[in-house]
């Protein structure tokens, strides 16, 4: 395809981009044929193929914020493509900053490693494959629209970034699939330490991928915790990562397929599609949201093959086609592909209760993940119950507990690999009682009161939102943790927004700061400080 712009309008992006320009940007994107143009200043959705509009206030509160909205007057390719077209366009630079970041955490040298490279490749090719010959398939038409918005991303990033800021296809691939990467990682290069607990050691020079000893360490993501309340159900999410790649977008999109508005707001970082925290609001009234658990039983990662379906595309394509949270887990475990191996958690707001603190059958589904492996169940049961459900990177069904290793970490480092014992399980347990509102639910996925409190084992690790950063033990210590918490409820689901905090916790620590000792830490494009509150998201 041909894409014409003024360049004058690439000029006015690039400054506003450079300067953190904190004033809405609106444009449209205007298809003539094979040609597509880019409008700043408005938002023509009678004319146009899509809109957005645009909020960089990463240096007011740690976040930026894209609306898209397609016109039904367009084929779903075409508005997936324009979607894609006008993010990659709008947060060029805001992709540019993050995309070294990323780079540092998947542990390379210099360049990507010609096997990973290869099964990258490979997996996109067989996936356009896939989706170009089942176009009557509901799931491959779904996958296919995931595809055109990915090209229409890599086509708007490199309309607007300069010679010296060029991404290839094939590397913006690689960023969307940053979660897939932390399995597939050690999985190809055939190393079962080459992975991220491994190279986020703040003394690492940047690139260097040195395999240190196991220290039991397990730097997995986020931490997540659904609250019943009378006639209400609080969800919220924090998620962990390192440091270095806090940068953080909430995004919203909404697309006509087959003449269906479907529609997703989500947290997300730059240049991702799928929110990769994850933590999804659809207009089908689900909230989405996952942890990470760790295959420590790396036999498992045989059955890792390129022909299969990356985790990324994966939600993306639930979020789109379902409406129950049966049907999203089902879907979901089509074509697994063995990486990004979480525990999701779908939350139905449209099903009524059945009397106060009481849900009825299929409200909460979950499912889980390993390769060549997936268990799904609703939980429903559970929640009322317990009435709440806590999620901290070790699975809740037996079968995959054992597939994945857990036993065995569990003989060797005690009960910080126990679902019902380990530290998280039992502060979640103590707190959700107090959760009386959605402050106070946000307050608990902020909590880390590890110097007082006897669950953490005097290790700031040891949290709701970690902050390895503060250890005595300078060896062990890691710009990892926490880095935010997104809250909703049923309001919020209905509105498709959510309140956020973005940096690591600083409810009862210090805020975090980069210093002189984080040199070796890519961190381009955030605030120096992260010291900031609550703001509603998708709501500007």
């Amino acid at each position: 395809m041909k894409y014409a712009l003024i360049g004058s309008l690439l000029f006015l992006i690039a400054i506003c981009s450079q300067v953190s320009c904190q004033n809405r940007i609106d444009a449209t994107v205007y298809q003539v044929g094979s040609t597509y143009t880019v409008s700043i200043g408005k938002k023509n959705i009678q004319d146009g193929v899509a809109v957005a509009s645009f909020l960089d206030t990463t240096m007011k509160n740690g976040w930026a914020q894209i609306n898209i909205t397609s016109s039904n007057k367009f084929n779903s390719s075409a508005q997936a493509y324009s979607a894609g077209f006008i993010e990659g366009f709008l947060t060029q630079k805001n992709i540019w900053n993050f995309y070294p970041n990323q780079f540092q955490v998947w542990g390379f040298n210099k360049t990507i490693p010609d096997k990973m490279l290869k099964f990258m490749s490979e997996n996109l090719e067989w996936t356009r494959l896939q989706a170009s010959k089942s176009q009557n398939d509901a799931y491959w038409e779904h996958v296919s629209l995931v595809l055109k918005q990915f090209d229409g991303l890599v086509a708007g990033y490199q309309r607007s970034a300069p010679k010296e800021e060029q991404l290839s296809e094939i590397e913006l691939y690689f960023l969307n699939a940053a979660g897939d990467l932390e399995d597939l990682i050690p999985a190809i290069m055939d190393a079962p330490h080459f992975s991220k607990n491994k190279r986020l050691n703040s003394k690492m020079p940047r690139g260097d991928n040195k395999i240190g000893d196991d220290d039991g360490d397990d730097l997995s993501d986020c931490s997540a915790l659904i609250s019943l309340q009378d006639d209400d159900i609080f969800a919220g999410h924090t998620t962990w990562r390192s440091f270095g790649i806090i940068n953080k977008f909430y995004k919203s999109v909404s697309l006509f397929i087959n003449n269906e508005e479907k529609a997703v707001s989500y947290a997300s970082s730059p240049g991702f599609l799928s929110s990769k925290d994850d933590f999804y609001v659809t207009s089908n009234q689900l909230l989405v949201m996952e942890t990470t658990n760790s295959v420590f039983n790396t036999k498992l990662y045989n059955s890792v093959s390129p022909k299969s379906v990356l985790c990324w595309v994966r939600s993306i394509v639930c979020n789109m086609m379902c409406t129950t949270g049966s049907c999203w887990t089902e879907t979901f475990a089509r074509y697994n592909s063995g990486s990004y191996n979480n525990q999701w958690m779908v939350v139905d707001y449209k099903i009524p209760f059945s009397a106060p603190r009481v849900v009825s059958p299929n409200t909460l589904w979950i499912l889980e993940q390993i390769p060549g492996y997936t268990e799904r169940r609703d939980v429903s049961d559970v929640l009322n119950k317990q009435k709440f459900w806590s999620s901290y990177n070790i699975p809740y069904f037996e079968a995959v507990y054992n597939k994945s290793g857990f036993p065995e970490r569990k003989v060797e480092w005690g009960d910080n690999y126990d679902y019902y014992n380990c530290p998280r399980a039992n502060i979640f347990r103590r707190q959700q009682s107090e959760i009386k509102t959605l402050e106070d639910i946000g307050s608990v996925l902020q909590h880390n009161e590890w110097q007082s409190d006897p669950f953490s084992k005097g290790d700031p690790a040891n949290a709701i939102s970690a902050r390895y950063d503060l250890r005595r033990d300078l060896s062990k210590a890691h710009p990892f943790g926490g880095i935010d918490s997104k809250i909703a409820d049923k309001k919020y689901v209905q509105m498709l927004v959510a309140d956020g905090i973005c940096g690591p916790t600083h409810q009862n620590q210090v805020p975090f700061k980069w210093e002189p000792k984080h040199a070796n830490i890519s961190h381009g494009g955030q605030p120096q400080e992260f010291n900031f509150g609550f703001i509603q998201l998708n709501r500007f």
